[in-house]
């Protein structure tokens, strides 16, 4: 079925895509739970950075809108959000692809630790679910 195809082409580019961007930004990853190494938390197109400054983060999204690009996609900064814990004394905002998005102050505490574990649960549930569906790649 055409549409099927389709899907399976979009979500291994966006597989490679996203699989190239952590060779390019392995100096960001952050050190986690039971010493993982994080740079992101992915459920499908949907993606979570982390990074330790703005401008680590800036570099770690440039490089992503950069491996989008290749593969003919985009970052849609209407449905970006950008969070940071450092308190912000006036407004700041990151320019992505010509758009300028304010970046808001996020409280994150211990809570991200919990979210992150959370989120990947979450992810493999669902992908264990379609595992054999010959949805996933």
């Amino acid at each position: 079925n055409k549409e099927r195809f389709e899907v399976i082409v979009i979500i291994a580019g966006l597989e490679h895509a996203m699989k190239t961007w952590k060779l390019r930004v392995q100096d960001c990853r952050l050190h986690c739970v039971d010493n993982d190494l994080l740079t992101n938390v992915r459920y499908a197109d949907d993606v979570m950075l982390y990074a330790k400054s703005d401008t680590q983060f800036a570099s770690m999204v440039v490089c992503l809108v950069e491996e989008l690009a290749a593969f003919g996609s985009n970052l849609n900064t209407s449905m970006t959000n950008i969070l940071t814990t450092e308190n912000l004394k006036a407004p700041m905002f990151l320019a992505i692809g010509g758009d300028r998005i304010e970046v808001l102050r996020g409280d994150f505490r211990k809570g991200a630790v919990v979210d992150i574990q959370h989120r990947r649960q979450i992810a493999w549930m669902k992908f264990n679910e379609f595992r054999d569906t010959g949805m996933c790649l």
